[in-house]
């Protein structure tokens, strides 16, 4: 068994996510790509399918890749609940919890929490949405 190669969401406008993650999270694009024919056609198993990909590094190698889909059928998610059957969040570690909750906060995006300290004491954790409402949890750790 390997290790998790990235994590992968589906969003509906590339350029302006890719930019919301390289500006707030440092990342750098590891690749941006536009990919079609038969391998994404059977991939997806949708004729005349095409996506759009940035892979967004972070500074300890891992990968956040970010996919646009063009001539697919459009796909309904439910992201009413953190806790709903099936959703998922993406967890980031960051210098100060505080300082990322005010540039999301400024940046328009919804906030679920307040930045609090874990049972534990070794972390500052709160959750957001991102422009598109994908979950996001910020861990500062203490």
């Amino acid at each position: 068994m390997g290790a998790i190669r990235h994590v992968g969401i589906y969003v509906k406008h590339i350029q302006e996510m890719a930019r919301f993650y390289t500006e707030v999270f440092s990342l750098r694009t590891a690749v941006h790509q536009h990919e079609g024919g038969d391998y994404i056609a059977a991939l997806f198993n949708e004729k005349g399918a095409q996506i759009e990909v940035y892979k967004l590094a972070f500074g300890d190698g891992s990968l956040l890749e970010l996919i646009e889909c063009r001539n697919l059928p459009e796909c309904a998610v439910e992201k009413e609940k953190l806790y709903a059957a099936g959703q998922a969040h993406i967890a980031v570690t960051v210098e100060s919890a505080e300082t990322i909750y005010e540039e999301l906060a400024k940046r328009g995006c919804q906030m679920l929490s307040r930045p609090c300290i874990s049972p534990d004491g070794k972390a500052r954790v709160f959750f957001a949405k991102d422009p598109e409402g994908n979950y996001l949890e910020l861990v500062e750790e203490l």
